[in-house]
């Protein structure tokens, strides 16, 4: 076969370049970094059929893990403030406000549909995952599949992926013509859209319907929401169908509320929720809270962070818009984000713009995280200005979702004002130095003077439990004293359990107020390591055994125990059953 692009599925294109047979191996990674495209007509739609796709990137999406089912409040991240009470403080996960983000950057389909990624870090990133519950991939195109990146990206952190199904305006109206043309197109679409979602391993759509429906077709359109809810359910009750505040019933006109009222909750009613418009006001809100009733966690508050219509006009200042979301415990859909990237005119830039953006509004998200062992990750955000393997440069500059670690369960540190220099950070992304990946965690103690509870850091909210022994590996590059505190509870209490190195504590001055808070806790316990591994380039692992005996890990944080300023790296941490 000569090296041309072999079109095998209008979802994969795949390079072939070898005349001769590739082995069993060669096919797998043909068929893996073939591209994933959307679907671009509706007669393409209807025409679909599972058993003729031969692209089989959809086989390398892993499923989604379990999270938390608690989540903890953004309010009091901070690693500036004194946490001590509010660390403690969690929240049933099923009854607070849920986080949408809604992708559309630039069209979709860029680099992030190349499954194995591209030769460059200047690419859009998202690593804040542990606040939102439901990632859509937005595009124009009529059926919209999210890329493998994005999929395993949001799944490893369990999140829930939603396609798109669009039509726009005039040129889409024909869509519909042809969807209602007869029973047999209607049947074909939803059928269609379902065993896309289940062969391509999503969990659900958005539907955006913004063009006139004709009237008479609007009981139709009722039941097409209907019954693809209804379809997509069978297949897993954890697939949702979002609707768009868009048409409305029982006029079909394309008419935009900003609000669950009567002319929209026909839809809303027949399906898992709804996406509101952006041009809402406080009193919008008032009146979604009193329709929605025990339902009010289905509603999402569009916040577009380009400020189209939207209250503060957008971008660093979407936390206004939040604020009030959050006032009257509605949900939220956060719509392009992707303007802290598009927005600014380089890598660094973009990273500095998307920890103050997130910063701004952290505290009215709510936060998940992990539960699952074995557990292990880089902190890489799946980006590098290099590729580094056990701290050593292996390759030049990178970018692929697909092979970004599990992030943190808080925010990265904006920093403060300090005078009139610029903000400084005590949590930040290292670029210019990894463990494994592109990047690594940055922790700088810039303050001598914090007290042990005030210089802990939240690494992860989480869950991890199991009948006996836990083995737990930190690997970090630091010339001071560390450690991890895990918060362990049990029936009775929770307990701070301080894994340091053999010698840390001995090597503090008695008078070191840190240490002496620790060792006169009663709930505090000190864990030793039990090996230390030393690698290239500075970097260290020390290995830690714990009884679990059947309590639960619900929190991770990181503490410097040292007493004069300083930089540390944390480069890989893994937990898991012994």
């Amino acid at each position: 076969m000569n090296s041309d692009i072999v079109e095998i599925h209008n979802s994969c294109k795949v390079k072939v370049t070898n005349k001769q047979s590739p082995s069993t191996s060669e096919i797998d990674k043909l068929r893996v970094t073939g591209t994933c495209n959307p679907i671009y007509s509706i007669e393409e739609l209807i025409l679909w059929k599972a058993n003729n796709q031969q692209c089989l990137w959809q086989d390398f999406v892993i499923p989604r893990a379990a999270t938390t089912n608690h989540k903890v409040a953004g309010f009091g991240f901070n690693c500036h403030d004194n946490k001590d009470e509010l660390q403690l403080t969690r929240l049933v996960g099923n009854s607070t406000p849920k986080t949408i983000l809604c992708h559309d950057y630039k069209g979709g389909y860029l680099e992030d549909r190349f499954p194995y990624g591209v030769e460059t870090d200047d690419i859009y990133s998202f690593f804040h995952w542990s606040a939102i519950d439901i990632f859509i991939y937005f595009s124009h195109n009529i059926v919209t599949i999210p890329t493998l990146p994005w999929l395993n990206t949001a799944h490893r952190h369990g999140c829930k992926v939603l396609g798109t199904f669009i039509t726009e305006y005039d040129p889409d109206k024909e869509a519909w013509d042809e969807i209602l043309k007869s029973e047999e197109n209607f049947t074909a679409v939803i059928e269609n859209l379902a065993e896309i979602c289940r062969f391509f391993k999503f969990d659900g759509y958005l539907l955006n319907i913004e063009n006139d429906i004709p009237t008479q077709h609007v009981p139709r359109l009722i039941e097409f929401v209907k019954l693809l809810t209804e379809k997509l359910h069978s297949i897993s009750p954890d697939h949702e169908v979002i609707w768009y505040d868009s048409v409305i019933a029982p006029s079909g006109n394309l008419r935009w509320q900003n609000k669950l009222c009567s002319l929209n909750s026909v839809f809303f009613d027949l399906c898992d929720g709804i996406f509101l418009n952006y041009c809402w006001s406080e009193q919008d809100l008032m009146d979604s809270v009193s329709l929605a009733d025990v339902r009010r966690h289905d509603v999402y508050v569009g916040v577009d962070v380009f400020g189209r219509g939207c209250i503060g006009g957008g971008g660093f200042n979407s936390s206004q818009a939040m604020k009030l979301i959050h006032k009257h415990g509605l949900s939220t859909a956060i719509f392009a984000p992707g303007w802290t990237f598009e927005k600014c005119s380089n890598v660094e830039l973009f990273l500095r713009r998307e920890t103050l953006f997130w910063s701004h509004i952290w505290p009215y998200l709510f936060i998940h995280g992990p539960v699952t062992l074995p557990f292990k990750t880089s902190f890489c955000i799946g980006r590098g200005k290099n590729k580094w393997q056990m701290g050593n440069i292996v390759g030049d500059k990178w970018g692929c979702l697909t092979n970004q670690q599990y992030q943190l369960s808080t925010c990265y540190c904006p920093g403060r004002e300090d005078g009139e220099t610029d903000t400084t950070s005590c949590l930040d992304i290292a670029t210019s130095e990894s463990f494994q990946g592109g990047t690594c965690i940055e922790i700088v103690n810039h303050n001598n003077k914090l007290e042990i509870n005030k210089s802990m850091i939240r690494l992860f909210t989480c869950g991890f439990s199991c009948p006996g022994q836990i083995f737990i590996e930190l690997t970090y590059k630091s010339t001071t004293p560390i450690a991890l505190v895990l918060f362990v509870q049990d029936e009775k209490r929770i307990r701070k359990v301080f894994l340091t190195s053999v010698d840390c504590l001995d090597e503090l001055s008695d008078t070191n107020s840190r240490v002496r808070k620790i060792e006169r806790n009663s709930h505090i316990d000190i864990l030793k390591r039990v090996s230390k591994q030393v690698h290239q380039n500075g970097w260290s692992t020390d290995a830690f055994v714990y009884d679990l005996i059947g309590r639960t890990i619900i929190e991770i944080d990181f503490v410097n125990l040292g007493v004069e300023k300083s930089t540390v790296l944390l480069g890989e941490l893994s937990l898991q059953k012994r």
